[in-house]
């Protein structure tokens, strides 16, 4: 049997740690498959050598709608070359890059992408170098959901970035509730930001995240956006300045 079978839709290859060496031969044979919609090629050992071949044969692809590559070693480099193929793939629905070597800057890499791909439908990005509410917020953009929702967990500086890069890339998002967080004075600016040019959302929470002077922020923001109807700022220890 061959990989041009036609009754072959999906080719499950995970678990056998063949490295890249075994990616470029495998992609060898897909370039040239059909029928195969389908591939899981999770705990292989791929690395970012790997991820180049595999982004080369998505360049191409118009079978391939699902793709497992979760659990290998690819890092944010490997990431940048599957997300500027991605922007030019119209089939592929479906990736999984869970448990892979990359950071919060990777994810910013795939969520570029999303700006451009209207196709993928499903995304995972989790990671051990980040929180879990990561993944989530990119879920809520690839799944078109009008609901973002992060609650009491500890949003940093650089994780307040990425949600904000989540808000200025989704057009179905209307209310954004992030209460409890933490964000604080230095998150701040990045979510006013985001909210300044956005015209879907209509409702925040950002009630107990110690914004503080960062309410300076929102305010100007407000002043600029014309959907946001509603916006709790409770118990984030504002002044009078």
């Amino acid at each position: 049997m061959s990989l041009n079978d036609p009754v072959i839709y999906t080719l499950e290859c995970y678990g056998n740690t063949f490295g890249d060496e075994g990616v470029q031969s495998m992609a060898e044979y897909l370039k040239s498959n059909t029928t195969i919609k389908s591939i899981n090629l999770s705990i292989n050992r791929i690395g970012n050598k790997g991820a180049q071949i595999i982004s080369e044969l998505l360049k191409s692809n118009s079978t391939i709608t699902s793709i497992n590559l979760s659990g290998n070693e690819i890092g944010n480099e490997g990431i940048q070359f599957l997300s500027e193929s991605l922007k030019s793939n119209t089939t592929l629905t479906s990736i999984n890059l869970s448990d892979n070597k990359v950071d919060i800057a990777g994810a910013h890499l795939m969520l570029d992408c999303l700006r451009v791909n209207s196709t993928i439908s499903t995304l995972n990005i989790t990671s051990p170098h980040y929180p879990d509410y990561i993944n989530e917020a990119v879920s809520v953009i690839t799944q078109k959901k009008p609901l973002l929702e992060i609650s009491d967990r500890r949003i940093g500086k650089a994780e307040s970035q990425f949600i904000a890069e989540c808000l200025r890339s989704s057009t179905t998002i209307t209310t954004v509730n992030l209460p409890c967080n933490e964000i604080g004075s230095e998150g701040a600016p990045f979510i006013a930001e985001s909210l300044m040019s956005n015209s879907t959302i209509t409702y925040v929470d950002l009630r107990g995240n110690k914004l503080s002077k960062g309410a300076q922020f929102m305010a100007e923001s407000l002043k600029r956006n014309s959907s946001i109807t509603s916006i709790n700022l409770s118990e984030n220890q504002i002044g009078n300045e």
